[in-house]
């Protein structure tokens, strides 16, 4: 087996399958009993970076192929906006699948590249420079399989990406706690004004 030296820069399709999204092309057909569940835009959480499992639509597709199953540690990259970007299947959603026109990615070498690693690069500016110099279309931004398989990836070791992992993790904790903090703050100061303002 072929080992990555650290500090290495690598094109994603080097390490990663992408697939398009499974086109509905009369719409996603929506059930409560369907047996595949549907991985939409709406599902991706830009706050933390991970697909949200708990309201996905349900359908049913026949002859579907195991290999367009999403799995856990999977990422699915939003190909359209100002800002594209990717979530991290965090938890096994059973069987799933990706809607077009997003981007299924799975890392096939997780010994030179952790998922988790790869959902961070995908959002820093190197990555979303290379993203907008390359997008298609004048009005909405468009970022093809081909422009993605293309991005360079700067690999550091396994250790330090774990140490990226947890720090971006965290950072992103933080800013949810401060929005919240300053949600409730806002909410209390306005309180005490329309009190004045009623002469309380």
């Amino acid at each position: 087996m072929m080992h990555l030296a650290s500090g290495m820069e690598r094109k994603l399709e080097i390490f990663a399958t992408l697939r398009t999204g499974y086109s509905f092309r009369k719409g996603i057909g929506q059930s409560t009993a369907g047996k595949i569940a549907v991985i939409q835009m709406r599902d991706l959480d830009p706050t933390t970076r991970t697909v949200d499992l708990r309201n996905l639509s349900r359908t049913d597709i026949p002859h579907l192929t195991e290999r367009n199953l999403v799995q856990k540690g999977d990422l699915v990259f939003r190909t359209r906006g100002e800002t594209v970007n990717s979530a991290f299947v965090k938890d096994d959603p059973g069987r799933c699948v990706v809607a077009a026109p997003l981007l299924h990615i799975r890392v096939e070498r997780p010994d030179w590249v952790m998922p988790e690693y790869l959902n961070w690069f995908i959002s820093q500016p190197q990555a979303q420079a290379y993203f907008h110099s390359r997008a298609i279309g004048a009005t909405q931004k468009v970022i093809s399989k081909r422009i993605l398989d293309g991005l360079t990836v700067s690999i550091p070791d396994l250790e330090t990406q774990r140490r990226i992992v947890d720090i971006a993790d965290l950072s992103l904790r933080e800013s949810f706690l401060l929005n919240k903090l300053a949600e409730k703050k806002s909410k209390y100061v306005s309180g005490v004004l329309i009190r004045k303002v009623n002469g309380g």
